[in-house]
């Protein structure tokens, strides 16, 4: 019995200490100013000890919370020491980016891998970016530079385009004068047309991108145009929505690679380069730090040489692509690979009760490199294609209407038309503001031997530029640009073109 009263006493003394303000800090589970029972002293205790467990997990949230802060902050000053001299990292202006109602770490998007080589880039450099081929998909859910909060709602929105105005001369007559079409170069000396001129703004865009911070994440919509339709009317480039890693809407096509994008004056742009937008449904998540991987049903919008084409099945599209950028040895790459299957179904014009069916499908490889042994910001770009019907995803054959397919008018049997194209181009910074890129590309196909002689049979492209940003909203730009068309027959012809441009973005 004494051994008992002794437990109790002690078990009630230490009850006591752990009740008062020095033993403890204020809990929710109060001890009674009476004589507790051995029953009652374990309901407190179990009761004090939960709360100790659930403040260390607290106290270790918080640990892991300052460490990956620290780590963050150590990622930044290693960004700051990558800036070239005068160079500045782009920050959200005030009341602008990222409101309050945005979130700052939305789960699941796609985050453009090369967010953080963009950032290390100077101001002008940023506003470059935007005037070529932006990976519109891709994007930091965290930054949204230049946007306004819409009052009442969790919602911002951000005007953007630019203002550009051309100047082209060409030394032949090549159908469109604001821009140069390797494929419309004139191969018949009898219908060479005299040298032409044009000045124009009409490759000037305006877009609009709205962000929203839902119960189920963020929400992103984008509508871009230009005013390059007939009578310079405006023209839709871009109409998306877009949920994390699933989009849908009209956009480039999942066959591109806008990361391997030179830059250029011309607003046709290189003749063998994967070049189209397309309505989609495309999923496209992300596999660690370094890969990611897109699936996507686009339109077929197929040309058919002799027959019209029946849109029945949507096209597949399949890419993956690996991006890299390391801020210990200064490397930065990019990689990818897309390959593309359509069912390419015609009619002939022929007999339209007769219905033609073939396989279609292309490969592409392309990538960029950082050329750091050159210049600090100089790089490396290139693009493979290879495949039979797929000429509405080439440039160049979209543009001059190649079909991806024709009938033969003896059998009406439907046949692909096989394709290669190519680029490579490198671009040299001279000056913190002073650039230039050189490009060279070639597109050829295989013709049938039913096809009339004076068809496209292959192109070459060659171009230099150099583009100077005395701020970072304009840009002023001249380019001197060569090409030559070959027919099947053997037939060719050349031209030049001298194209000076002005850029303010917005």
């Amino acid at each position: 019995m004494n051994t008992r009263m002794a437990t109790c006493t002690v078990l009630l003394a230490l009850a006591g200490l752990l009740a008062s303000p020095i033993g403890r800090a204020d809990t929710a589970t109060d001890i009674p100013d009476r004589n507790l029972t051995m029953d009652e002293v374990a309901v407190i205790l179990r009761a004090q000890a939960a709360e100790l467990r659930e403040q260390r997990a607290l106290l270790e949230e918080q640990q892991r919370t300052i460490a990956a802060q620290r780590r963050e902050l150590d990622s930044q000053r290693q960004l700051l020491a990558t800036l070239p001299s005068g160079g500045t990292v782009a920050t959200p202006a005030a009341g602008a980016s990222a409101p309050a109602e945005l979130p700052v770490n939305a789960p699941g998007s796609e985050v453009d891998k090369s967010t953080l080589t963009a950032v290390a880039r100077t101001e002008s450099d940023s506003a470059n970016k935007r005037s070529a081929d932006d990976p519109l998909v891709g994007y930091d859910p965290t930054r949204f530079t230049g946007a306004i909060p819409l009052p009442g709602t969790s919602a911002a929105l951000r005007v953007g385009g630019f203002v550009k105005a051309n100047v082209v001369q060409s030394s032949e007559a090549l159908g469109i004068q604001d821009r140069f079409i390797v494929g419309s170069i004139p191969t018949d000396d009898s219908v060479r047309g005299d040298a032409e001129a044009s000045i124009t703004a009409r490759q000037s865009r305006l877009s609009f991108e709205l962000r929203e911070n839902s119960e189920l994440g963020q929400l992103r919509a984008f509508v871009e145009g230009d005013f390059a339709g007939d009578g310079d009317t405006f023209r839709l480039r871009h109409a998306f929505g877009q949920y994390r890693d699933l989009l849908a809407g009209k956009t480039w096509s999942t066959f591109m690679d806008t990361d391997a994008t030179p830059e250029e004056v011309d607003f046709e742009g290189v003749n063998g380069r994967i070049l189209s937008r397309r309505t989609q449904f495309r999923y496209f998540p992300s596999i660690g730090r370094d890969w990611s991987l897109a699936v996507a049903l686009e339109d077929p919008d197929v040309v058919i040489g002799g027959g019209d084409g029946l849109s029945q099945v949507p096209d597949l599209v399949l890419n993956a692509k690996r991006s890299i950028s390391s801020f210990l040895t200064h490397k930065e790459w990019h990689v990818k690979g897309a390959a593309l299957l359509r069912n390419i179904r015609a009619r002939p014009d022929a007999d339209p009760t007769v219905k033609g069916t073939v396989t279609g499908w292309a490969m592409s490889l392309s990538g960029s490199t950082s050329l750091r042994s050159l210049g600090e910001r100089d790089r490396f770009m290139m693009q493979l294609n290879y495949g039979a019907g797929y000429s509405e995803y080439v440039n160049d054959l979209a543009t001059v209407g190649v079909p991806s397919a024709t009938f033969n008018p003896i059998s009406l049997e439907l046949n692909p038309v096989v394709a290669f194209a190519w680029y490579a181009a490198a671009q040299h910074w001279w000056t913190a503001t002073m650039r230039s890129n050189f490009i060279y590309s070639a597109v050829h196909i295989d013709n049938e031997a039913y096809d009339s002689p004076d068809a496209y049979d292959s192109t070459w492209r060659l171009s230099g530029n150099l583009i100077w940003s005395p701020t970072p909203r304009l840009d002023v730009g001249a380019e001197l640009l060569w090409g030559e068309r070959q027919d099947k027959d053997g037939a060719s012809g050349d031209a030049g073109q001298l194209q000076v441009s002005l850029k303010y973005l917005f």
